[in-house]
């Protein structure tokens, strides 16, 4: 009889210890997913342009030629701090300072 429970026991442990690794690698597979590309849409680990370049990059020159100074909004001009990345506002990405 003891030997019954222990198999049981065994297999019920053995069975859920196999559904918690293969939860555990699809959760590792979704992950490196969300990794494939940044916000910016720059590659993660890639160069990341800093000043007029990433303007240009980031807005493709739709917006005006000179970007507005660090911290404040080009579409809404609302001023941010200017370590913000986007508007408090309208979340629009704000100028590189």
């Amino acid at each position: 009889m003891d030997t019954i429970i222990i198999a049981v026991v065994v297999l019920l442990l053995g069975g859920w210890w196999t559904a918690l690794m293969v939860r555990r690698h699809d959760a590792d597979e979704d992950e490196s997913d969300d990794a494939a590309e940044s916000l910016d849409g720059f590659a993660p680990g890639a160069y990341h342009p800093t000043g007029a370049e990433y303007w240009d990059r980031t807005h493709d020159g739709s917006s005006s030629p000179h970007p507005p100074a660090p911290g404040v909004c080009p579409s809404c001009e609302t001023e941010n701090d200017p370590f913000y990345t986007y508007c408090r506002n309208c979340v629009e990405r704000l100028s590189p300072a």
